[in-house]
């Protein structure tokens, strides 16, 4: 959970091993980030392992010291009234010192980040982790509760590959009085001041300062100055960390999150909802599929014009992720939210439609409706004299799926059955046709070719009795008919 800065003087040492916090006993810390501390804990009244996250909780911006653990309290106990399977499990809440802790399920596995880096993933494997993470988000979102700063460091991924989120709701925006004169000044304004570069030509001379925060003001470090120049380069390509600033990018921020992973209404300060979420949610995903996230900038400035204009990258050449999932990926990435999937629910549902799932269903199910009607209507056709000649099995088949002769003209029912195809007006109809009429012309001559079989050894060869011969036919109709089925 830290993020590889070195932390200021300011900041707490860890609790000992041993030390309480409430009826929790501190074993051991696990995690440090801007909003806070993470322990792994024992809980002796109910004998278990748990998280327990320490929430800092700071005077600013009108709002008292009480006043700031009372609302983050507040907060922390909406979401402990989440339940959900994708959702980590809140224990119990309460306050230790000036802080707010969540006690919380201990999960004994690691980030969807390290998961994903830890070895190469299918794009199937990351889509399904992902939906069963958007299921904890829609759930929360049915609940009330937004998350503002979703992103694979607030997934966790079990050993036995269940899937939950977890911090949800626990960024919030603040302001800093940096503008000319010490007229207050958002950090969202300063950004959405940027994102207008491009009309004016200017970049405005402000720095752009991201702290941590809480609804109660600043809960973090210090504020960390991203740059005091907007075009000051930052490396935030792809997954790497190799720069301070991407690393401070992707830490839960001022603006309502994570720089790398907000919506354009989070940099330019305008109301959020669950639509931001998916706006998130799908940067995410799309730097899991393809390995460097959707909106390109060297610059703090650069990314913010992207984000906030739609400026959505190129797929990486020889992508393995089908288009189909691109194009689901960019609804959810419009600038404006009213132009997303209605919710994480229909967005879900979206990601699940594999096209080339459902034509092959329902190539399955046209054929199926093909043999059954086709066998139905043969096993009436086929009840007749057994002892007529040899070369009576094809008329048996004239009007249920006749065999075409070399140099004959297309079958009228064939015809018929090709016209059906086309009026339904899909554009893989002509495709479906082709695979059904291969699959009914085989079967249809096997048959064909074994009621021959059966006649000859009887009629021709004398190898068997008539006896037989009508015990063969009755099998072969009772053939037909299963294989209709």
């Amino acid at each position: 959970m830290g993020s590889g800065q070195p932390l200021p003087e300011s900041v707490p040492a860890a609790l000992a091993r041993g030390a309480s916090i409430g009826r929790y006993i501190v074993l051991a810390m696990v995690g440090r980030g801007g909003m806070g501390e993470v322990y792994a804990a024992y809980d002796p009244e109910l004998d278990r392992k748990v998280a327990v996250k320490l929430l800092r909780v700071k005077p600013g911006n009108g709002v008292s010291l009480a006043e700031g653990r009372t609302r983050t309290l507040r907060e922390a106990q909406a979401i402990a009234r989440l339940s959900h399977p994708n959702v980590v499990v809140v224990f119990d809440v309460g306050t230790f010192e000036d802080k707010v802790f969540i006690a919380m399920e201990y999960v004994e596995g690691n980030t969807v980040t390290y998961w994903l880096q830890v070895q190469q993933r299918s794009w199937k494997e990351i889509l399904q982790v992902f939906m069963d993470a958007g299921h904890g988000l829609a759930a929360a979102h049915d609940k009330g509760l937004i998350h503002r700063d979703f992103k694979t460091d607030n997934v966790m991924i079990s050993r036995d590959r269940h899937v939950r989120v977890m911090d949800f709701g626990l960024a919030r925006q603040v302001q800093e009085k940096t503008g000319p004169g010490g007229a207050p000044l958002t950090v969202s304004g300063a950004m959405a001041a940027l994102a207008k570069k491009g009309e004016s030509g200017v970049a405005p001379p402000i720095p752009i300062r991201i702290v941590s925060g809480s609804s109660a003001g600043t809960d973090g470090p210090p504020t960390m100055v991203l740059a005091a120049d907007p075009a000051a380069p930052i490396p935030i390509e792809g997954r790497s960390t190799s720069g301070t600033f991407d690393a401070r990018l992707t830490r839960t921020g001022a603006m309502m999150g994570t720089p790398a992973y907000m919506a354009p209404e989070q940099f330019l300060g305008t109301p959020t909802d669950a639509r931001s979420d998916q706006f998130s949610f799908c940067i995410a995903l799309y730097e899991a599929l393809y390995g460097e996230r959707p909106f390109e900038g060297s610059t703090m400035m650069t990314l913010t014009a992207n984000v906030v204009h739609g400026n959505v990258r190129e797929a990486p050449a020889g992508s393995k992720v089908p288009p189909w999932v691109r194009k689901v990926l960019l609804r959810a990435l419009m600038p404006r939210a009213k132009d997303r999937w209605p919710s994480m629910e229909a967005l879900i549902e979206a990601l699940g439609k594999d096209p080339n799932v459902q034509r092959r269903k329902w190539l399955a199910a046209a054929g199926g409706v093909l043999f059954i009607g086709g066998m139905f209507f043969g096993g009436r056709a086929l009840i007749g004299d057994q002892n007529q000649a040899c070369s009576g099995g094809p008329p048996k088949l004239v009007g249920i799926w006749d065999l075409q002769k070399f140099g004959e003209s297309e079958p009228s029912r064939h015809a018929q059955i090709r016209k059906a195809f086309m009026a339904t007006g899909k554009s893989y109809a002509p495709d479906v046709f082709a695979t059904v009429s291969r699959a009914l012309t085989t079967y249809a001559q096997s048959w064909a070719n074994m009621y021959r079989e059966t006649c000859e050894a009887t009629e021709v060869r004398r190898e068997q009795s008539p006896e037989v011969l009508d015990l063969r036919m009755s099998c072969l109709r009772s053939v037909s008919v299963v294989s209709g089925r």
